[in-house]
């Protein structure tokens, strides 16, 4: 991948020539799940990444693990049972996450296919007004 990839890129190609490596081999990080996870789990609640794995392109994933942790204690603060508190995190949840994460995974999944990658690109070209969009959706609002 280096040569095929990598020094395609002759300023990066001359960095990594000269770089003194402190492993032998790459060390990656692969085969990273970006699906749909649970939100609850026997009375176990899950904020962040464990209640759904914040794809690179979504942003700031400490931020949404905040923003979580802030709809959860709000749950717990307005309702009085379990299962109140149940509903209303999914809610909130739900409404704050759902579509910026669904346009994640769509995004990093097109990573995976070149074809589709090639089209995707090709639309934010021919139309970068959906870039705006793109970003605006997967990146959510100010908290």
């Amino acid at each position: 991948m280096e040569a095929e990839v990598l020094f395609k890129n002759p300023f990066l190609a001359q960095r990594l020539q000269e770089a003194e490596f402190l492993f032998q081999t790459p060390i990656v990080i692969s085969n990273i799940y970006f699906g749909k996870k649970d939100l609850l789990s026997n009375n176990f609640f899950y904020l962040g990444d464990s209640a759904g794995l914040i794809a690179p392109l979504c942003g700031n994933g400490m931020a949404m693990a905040i923003r979580s942790a802030f709809l959860l204690s709000a749950a717990f603060e307005k309702q009085t049972s379990i299962e109140e508190v149940k509903k209303d995190y999914t809610k909130n949840w739900q409404s704050n996450f759902a579509i910026r994460l669904f346009i994640g995974r769509l995004v990093q999944d097109s990573f995976r296919y070149p074809v589709l990658n090639k089209i995707f690109f090709g639309l934010l070209k021919i139309l970068p007004f959906l870039k705006n969009i793109l970003i605006k959706y997967s990146h959510g609002n100010r908290f």
